[in-house]
This record gives structure tokens, C-alpha cells and sequence, in this order.
């Protein structure tokens, strides 16, 4: 991942409880998406910069706008696709120079893939955590949520299981689907206050979670509709 900027990190703990994991979220898939972006503040926003302005945030007016290289604002930054440049997706001004960053699919790992063989990529997250719900959770912490078995009859647990595997997915390249982002946005929103066992001791039923759960279980599979493999 590209070098991350703590202001930004500064911003989003100063951001509304609702907009916090849908800001991490786009900061997640940005640097996904253009491993050589370079975050920044500008004007007091977040901005991604490579070679010239690329894309801005901002949470109290709710945006993420790609920037022209005229320095206007172009099109609204939507999910992209895999294999188009990022500025391509732009609306208003196309381009084809070298300025262009590549997306590419990636690929995913299982929950048991980050648990028994990957586990370092949990423990030496770059980012030194990640927000699930309201709530910022260390690597250390993502790892015994990771590490943690299920409890039979919740599921926030096992809701937490796939997010994580999917957020950590997408950070370490994965190319997510607009059904996949939904679902992240979803999942975060039903956890919401809750603190995830082991570090607290809350829960929801099976019945809340249960489909959103199998939508990230099957992009972490590697068999979500035009997202990526499995590693």
C-alpha cells in the first residue's frame, strides 16, 4: 500500500460515527485500486494524488469526486471496474497517458486462509487496525477476532469474521464488486456500537447478519459475480 498520511487518519476520527467505515472504505479501495497513490490534505480534505490530483473526500459534505487535471472537480467517484483506469471512469475528462493507474482484480483469501497461513498480513497491517461499526480495533485485536471460533447464535461474530477477511482482501488488492460494497457498508452499519468478542461480549442473531454474511463469505471465496478469484 502507498504511504498513508495520519492526518487523514486524524480526519476520520474526527468524522461523524456513520461516516467513519464508509470513509475508511474508500480509503481502503483507493489504495487497492492505485497501489501508487500518495494521500494528502488539500485545503483541508483528504486527496489521493498520483502525478497530479486524482480523487477528494470530504465528510461533512459527503462526496468523492474525481479531480480533472485542470484541477476541477469531475465525475463522482463510483465502484470501478477491473481493468479500466481509474481515470478513465472519469466522466469529464478521459485520459490515456502513462498518469493512468491500472486496476486489476486481485485475489482473496478465506478467513482460515488469514488465521492458519497469512497471519502476518493481520499482524503487520500497514494501517495498524481497521474501523468495524463505530469502533477502531488493532491488529492485535482484528487477530484474536480472527482467531476466535465461532459462538453458536451470533452473529456479530461471524458477521465480523468475513468483514475483516474482506477488508483485509480489498487492502491487500482485491478488486470488490458494487454488490460487495453494499455489503460492507451494510455490515458496518449492523454493527454500529457493538464491541466484537473477544474484546467485548455483544452479539446479534443469525437472522440480522445471515445474508449479508454470505455475500462477503462468497467474495472472500473467490465466487462473488465478476470479482476476483481465490489466491
Amino acid at each position: 500500500m502507498s504511504a498513508v498520511d495520519p492526518r487523514i487518519d486524524a480526519y476520520i476520527a474526527k468524522a461523524e460515527p456513520f461516516a467513519r467505515p464508509i470513509l475508511e472504505y474508500i480509503r481502503t479501495v483507493m489504495h487497492a485500486a492505485c497501489p501508487q497513490a500518495v494521500e494528502t490534505i488539500k485545503w483541508g480534505f483528504p486527496h489521493f494524488t498520483y502525478k497530479d490530483k486524482l480523487l477528494v473526500i470530504s465528510e461533512d459534505r459527503g462526496f468523492a469526486f474525481f479531480i480533472n487535471p485542470d484541477g476541477t472537480l469531475g465525475g463522482l467517484a463510483p465502484y470501478p471496474p477491473s481493468g479500466l483506469f481509474l481515470e478513465h471512469l472519469n466522466p469529464v475528462t478521459g485520459r490515456t497517458d502513462t498518469g493512468a493507474c491500472l486496476i486489476t482484480k486481485g485475489c482473496t483469501l478465506t478467513q482460515g486462509g488469514y488465521k492458519n497461513h497469512f497471519n502476518s498480513q493481520v499482524l503487520q497491517l500497514p494501517t495498524g487496525g481497521l474501523w468495524l461499526g463505530n469502533n477502531f480495533y488493532t491488529n492485535a485485536q482484528l487477530d484474536s477476532i480472527i482467531q476466535n471460533n465461532a459462538i453458536r447464535g451470533n452473529g456479530l461474530l461471524s458477521l465480523a469474521h468475513q468483514l475483516i477477511t474482506a477488508e483485509l482482501n480489498i487492502y491487500y488488492g482485491a478488486q470488490v464488486t458494487p454488490a460487495v460494497a453494499l455489503a460492507i457498508v451494510q455490515a458496518q452499519a449492523l454493527i454500529g456500537n457493538l464491541t466484537i468478542p473477544p474484546v467485548g461480549s455483544d452479539s446479534l442473531p443469525t437472522s440480522d447478519t445471515s445474508s449479508i454474511q454470505s455475500i462477503l463469505d462468497t467474495f472472500n471465496n473467490g465466487n462473488s459475480a465478476g470479482g476476483p478469484g481465490h489466491c
